[in-house]
């Protein structure tokens, strides 16, 4: 790791590593199972391998007040032995299993981060706090399935990314509110054969709006209510393949009271 600061409250930081992907479980295990999500046979392959990641990334930020920051990073990660979901065609069905990439896999993108109290707007503005971070990745890699070579982006990669955050925070009334917003490109999330189907043969999980939510309060020294709301929009869960529509799900919302008791 390198930190660079030329000028007050402004930091360059690049930095270099290595991180390694072990196989889980499901992965690994030598057996077979049904999953009924899916309507398809899981199988394990005990003859996976760890993945291999080295990790390159340059960060500039700005620290425009406590707790406050606006950034913007490029990374580079390069994946040797990419653990990935494939299929071993079977006389009498498909069998969905894992198997590390031949040669190697690569992400590009770049980053941005705004963290920003409001106050300076208007005094009254002073408890809530904005934040946004955005990501934009370029995946590739190259697999092989039943003899077949495929160029694509990464099982469960999506293109982009966006989390944005509404904080508000009163010390005197002990008064804790957030309100976060999630969305993503969309995303492989069933790897097909290529050749056996019709152009794009992967499906995909289309991009959903989630948004939470959430809201604690202190009672006296050590007493805490919170209430917490996940997924308020509830919108479908949708895979598309060649754009049809192959599956919609509905998660549904779901909310939990807490109580709490500071010793």
């Amino acid at each position: 790791n390198f930190i660079l600061r030329p000028v007050k409250d402004f930091n360059i930081r690049a930095s270099a590593s290595q991180t390694l992907a072990r196989p889980s479980l499901r992965e690994f295990a030598p057996f077979q199972f049904y999953d009924f999500q899916q309507q398809a046979t899981i199988a394990g392959n005990p003859k996976l391998v760890r993945s291999l990641i080295q990790n390159y990334d340059l960060r500039l930020e700005y620290f425009t007040g406590a707790g406050e920051v606006l950034s913007v990073s490029g990374f580079y990660k390069r994946f040797d032995n990419a653990i990935e979901e494939t299929l071993f065609p079977q006389q009498s069905e498909i069998v969905r299993s894992f198997a590390n990439a031949n040669g190697t896999a690569d992400n590009i993108g770049v980053e941005f981060e705004i963290r920003k109290n409001l106050g300076n707007l208007a005094a009254w503005l002073m408890p809530f706090t904005v934040s946004l971070n955005t990501s934009i990745v370029d995946s590739r890699i190259v697999v092989e399935q039943a003899g077949v070579k495929d160029t694509r982006s990464m099982w469960g990669q999506s293109p982009y990314s966006v989390n944005a955050s509404l904080y508000y925070s009163n010390v005197e009334t002990g008064t804790n509110v957030s309100l976060a917003y999630n969305t993503y490109g969309r995303r492989i999330i069933q790897v097909n054969l290529v050749g056996v189907f019709q152009g794009n043969p992967h499906v995909y999980e289309l991009p959903r709006d989630v948004i939470d939510f959430s809201i604690q309060q202190t009672v006296g020294q050590a007493l805490e209510l919170k209430l917490s709301v996940r997924d308020l929009l509830n919108q479908p869960l949708k895979w598309e393949q060649n754009g049809a529509l192959i599956q919609s799900n509905i998660r549904g919302m779901s909310m939990s009271l807490g109580l709490g008791y500071r010793i």
